[in-house]
């Protein structure tokens, strides 16, 4: 046999190569579908942790507000009437813009009002008692008259229940 014969080899045969067997498949598929089941589960777990998290903040923005709210009642009689407006609506103004990211702070009262109502975000009623509240508000900021306890209270009251009936 000549050298050069030597180095051609013969073709080979295919070789038999096994295909994929069912239960193989059936093995991949399920790896898949656990694979995705565990990517939703977490998915789930995550939105609802944030959801709790959201939630959560949200009662602690409630909480701070009825705590300002307590301590402005205790300094109730020391207050005139122009610092108490000022500061009982700065409470409920802060809590709108932490709990409802409305712009409550950066807004007169009409401005606030009228945007309340182009958002349908409250009831008639709730809107009607916020615009109450403010008018209240605003004629102890510009028109002070000395330390009148009574309707001061009154205007406590009225923006705690606010703060703690809102489905925030």
């Amino acid at each position: 046999m000549n050298p050069a014969e030597e180095d051609i080899r013969d073709v080979v045969p295919p070789v038999d190569v096994p295909g994929l067997e069912p239960w193989m498949a059936a093995g991949l598929a399920g790896a898949a579908l656990l694979v995705l089941a565990l990517a939703v589960l977490s998915l789930l777990w995550w939105l609802r942790i944030r959801r709790e998290r959201a939630r959560n903040s949200v009662e602690t923005v409630k909480q701070a507000a009825l705590r300002q709210l307590q301590g402005l009642a205790q300094r109730l009689e020391s207050m005139d009437g122009y610092e108490f407006g000022v500061e009982v609506s700065s409470v409920l103004r802060s809590y709108l813009v932490q709990a409802r990211s409305l712009p409550a702070t950066s807004q007169t009262s009409q401005e606030f009002l009228a945007g309340l109502r182009e958002r349908g975000m409250f009831s008639p009623q709730v809107e009607d008692r916020l615009g109450r509240f403010l008018g209240a508000c605003d004629r102890l900021k510009f028109t002070p008259a000395g330390h009148a306890e009574e309707p001061n209270r009154d205007l406590l009251e009225l923006a705690a229940t606010f703060i703690r009936e809102d489905r925030s």
